[in-house]
């Protein structure tokens, strides 16, 4: 494995220009993770960047679910179904 210095590394905003996405959704990938996981990242003279290597990786791993979200209910249609459930429907 090269050095992290080596290594081809994105800004926040390079991986948000990459994923199509705001990059206030890579912060959270970075800092708080989606589905139980993290997008790793390095911080270098105080600025914080994104190995190629692991955004491939993370962007795999998201990926090799039989469910995807369209399918999933949302929050509020399990609130709504556990409250129907409850009122005896």
């Amino acid at each position: 494995m090269p050095s992290i210095l080596q290594s081809e590394k994105y800004s926040a905003t390079k991986v948000s220009k990459i994923t199509d996405t705001h990059v206030s959704t890579v912060w959270r990938w970075i800092l708080h993770g989606v589905d139980g996981r993290k997008l790793r990242s390095v911080k270098i003279g105080g600025r914080r960047y994104v190995l190629a290597e692991d955004l491939e990786a993370f962007l795999a791993d998201g990926t090799d679910t039989d469910e995807t979200d369209a399918s999933r209910p949302s929050r509020e249609a399990q609130q709504a179904a556990t409250e129907l459930e409850r009122a005896g429907f």
